[in-house]
C-alpha cells in the first residue's frame, strides 16, 4: 500500500501540484535546521509514529517536499540520514548513502554510535512488527516560490479541503 508524506511545511505545496486529496496524505516534519545543526538524534527521535509503522510493515512511503533551489536539504541529506539509520537499526543492513555525490555511509555509522538511549529505543521498538526485508521508502520534489509563505500554504489546504465533508473544514 502507497502512503502519502507531505514533509512541513513546503511539501504542503504537492496537494495542488501533484493534485493530492488531504484526506489521503499523512505529514511529516523532517527540519532541516537541524540537518544544518547535525541533530542526527533529534531527527530520528522526531519522526513519527504512523511513518514509522507504515515503514515497518512494508508499506511504500513517500515523502513530498519542495526547495527554493530544487531538492531540499530536509531530502538530499535528512531523508538519506533516516534511510541510512533504519536500515542499519531495523534490517542490520550496511548500505551506501551518498549526500551531493559524496559517500557517507562511513560517517553515518559513526553518528549512529552517538544516538542517546530513547532514541535507539523508540526506533528499535518497530522492528518487531517489520514484514519486509526493504525499505520503500521513496522521495519526489520539486522547486518552490512560496517558501515561507505561509498564507500561501493555508490557501492551498483550504483550497484542497473545499470538497470534503464540513467535520473537516475549518470553521471561520
Amino acid at each position: 500500500m502507497r502512503k502519502i508524506f507531505l514533509n512541513l511545511t513546503n511539501g504542503i505545496e504537492a496537494l495542488s501540484k501533484y493534485n493530492l486529496d488531504i484526506r489521503e496524505c499523512n505529514f511529516i516534519r523532517i527540519q532541516s535546521t537541524a540537518c544544518e545543526q547535525k541533530r542526527w538524534g533529534f531527527i530520528l527521535n522526531d519522526l513519527d509514529h504512523n511513518f514509522l509503522m507504515n515503514l515497518a510493515v512494508g508499506n511504500e512511503c513517500i515523502i513530498y517536499d519542495f526547495g527554493h533551489d530544487g531538492q531540499p536539504k530536509a531530502l538530499w541529506q535528512g531523508f538519506q540520514w533516516i534511510e541510512y539509520a533504519l536500515n542499519k537499526i531495523w534490517l542490520k543492513k550496511e548500505t551506501e548513502s551518498y549526500v551531493k555525490k559524496l559517500e557517507v555511509s562511513n560517517y553515518w555509522k559513526e553518528e549512529l554510535k552517538k544516538i542517546d538511549k530513547k532514541t535507539l529505543r523508540k526506533i528499535k521498538y518497530y522492528r518487531k512488527f517489520l514484514l519486509t526485508d526493504v525499505l520503500h521508502l521513496y522521495k519526489v520534489y520539486n522547486e518552490t516560490d512560496k517558501d515561507g509563505k505561509y498564507e500561501e500554504w493555508k490557501k492551498i489546504i483550504m483550497l484542497n479541503l473545499e470538497g470534503c465533508p464540513s467535520g473537516l473544514r475549518s470553521r471561520s
